[in-house]
């Protein structure tokens, strides 16, 4: 899919993460957050994480589309 430049990768073809905190790949989709972003929760230590951990936008309640947008406009030089 492409949008405004960005190609996006299919969500269809979306890969469970291993654990940000123990690195196991025993993980399960957990729920979804009020941001409709994808939970996990870790069997082995029994965490629960989402794929922003560890970025910039982790505790942002940002949708998909407004971060790509502000990468965007940061990206080609326009102030926020």
């Amino acid at each position: 899919m492409q949008k405004n430049g960005i190609i996006f990768k299919d969500n269809d073809a979306v890969e469970i993460p291993s654990c940000h905190f123990c690195n196991s790949r025993d993980v399960i989709k957990f729920g979804k957050q009020k941001n409709k972003v994808q939970r996990y929760q870790c069997n082995t230590c029994h965490k629960i994480f989402n794929r922003r951990y560890g970025t910039l936008f982790y505790k942002k309640h940002l949708s998909d589309d407004q971060i790509l947008q502000i990468v965007y406009l940061f990206l080609t030089g326009y102030s926020i």
